[in-house]
């Protein structure tokens, strides 16, 4: 009897001492739906926040009530500073608390970047140049001045001069740090001849990147401006040279600043009357996986060279007519060079 569904209506209620019982008081009852979760998602704040600034939507008329956990029964005070955490609201209607819906919150701290007060950089240097550790999702702001409003553009060209730098994440930008920049003069390009030629002498050692002649000392060669001007793969200098070939010369100053490239085209002339290039056939090039190669003449061998100047393969052979198996290659620019009747001959072939 006392565990009954109660419904919506009119119910009536006496009291009964022994066998007295008094006259019957009507109650009204109103059942309301159960209440639904509020609306809320997971928030983000620049700096901090207090409790009243978390946002959430529910039913007209609803009292909302925040806690920091599951199953507190103490709701927070709107003054409440947050933290980085978990946070859980409810809504009440007509007296029908809901269920408490759980959303995640961040507090973003905006203090200034960790960034030394004093950056060296090469003359030239823009800011997207410039590397700044971060973590992920960070980028940063340059500034000319502390209150500025306009960032800097990251094509922007540095100079001796202040800058002010934030940080930016999540869509909060933190205070600015005072950076001071210093700019290194690139040295100058190297000098000398842009085209070179060489006679390579059967009874010599091969021309190799040593025997390129420029004006200046401790230059680095690449085989492409792209790797001149980043610094990558660096030719050694037992890298033989090979024909029609452009090589670029770089010089490394202080602070690690690059000069300007310089490009020198080479010409390699075989100095052996009895090589007649004519009579040498190579196909196909480009290749996928073979190389077929054909001369008048044995070809002993085949030392194959990247593009760095590392002996990748060596193919023994006895014959005139050879197949140089080149498919464990990635693909890029090969150098041959093949043994030929105590002799030796150079080629250039792609590698698909």
């Amino acid at each position: 009897m006392y565990n009954s569904q109660v419904y919506e209506g009119t119910y009536y209620v006496t009291q009964k001492v022994g066998v007295c019982e008094t006259e019957r008081s009507a109650i009204t009852f109103n059942v309301n739906d159960e209440t639904p979760l509020p609306t809320a998602s997971s928030q983000t704040f620049c700096g901090s926040a207090v409790v009243s600034d978390l946002v959430v939507t529910g039913l007209d008329g609803a009292i909302f009530q925040w806690f920091n956990s599951a199953t507190s029964t103490t709701p927070l005070a709107d003054d409440q500073a947050l933290s980085n955490g978990t946070y859980y609201v409810s809504q009440e209607v007509d007296g029908c608390e809901s269920n408490r819906k759980a959303i995640s919150v961040q507090i973003v701290n905006n203090a200034a970047p960790q960034i030394a007060n004093a950056m060296d950089v090469c003359e030239g240097a823009t800011i997207g140049d410039v590397e700044i550790p971060a973590t992920s999702g960070v980028t940063y702001k340059w500034y000319t001045t502390p209150v500025a409003v306009t960032a800097l553009p990251a094509s922007t060209v540095l100079t001796n001069d202040t800058y002010y730098i934030s940080s930016v994440f999540n869509g909060c930008e933190s205070e600015r740090v005072t950076v001071d920049v210093q700019t290194t003069p690139a040295p100058a390009a190297p000098t000398g001849e842009a085209q070179q030629a060489f006679v390579y002498e059967i009874s010599m050692n091969e021309v190799t990147i040593a025997d390129l002649v420029v004006n200046e000392g401790d230059v680095l060669w690449f085989i492409s401006e792209e790797d001149a001007a980043t610094l990558t793969n660096p030719l050694p200098d037992d890298m033989p040279l090979s024909n029609n070939t452009t090589y670029y010369a770089v010089v490394v100053g202080n602070g690690g600043c690059v000069s300007e490239t310089f490009a020198v085209q080479v010409t390699v002339v075989l100095d052996n009357e009895k090589f007649d290039r004519t009579k040498l056939n190579y196909y196909p090039n480009p290749t996928n996986n073979v190389l077929n190669i054909e001369y008048i003449s044995n070809i002993e061998s085949v030392e194959i060279y990247n593009t760095i100047g590392q002996l990748v393969s060596v193919q023994e052979f006895n014959s005139n007519q050879v197949t140089v198996d080149m498919s464990k290659l990635s693909s890029g620019t090969y150098m041959l060079k093949l043994q030929i009747d105590g002799y030796q001959q150079l080629i250039k072939v792609m590698k698909k």
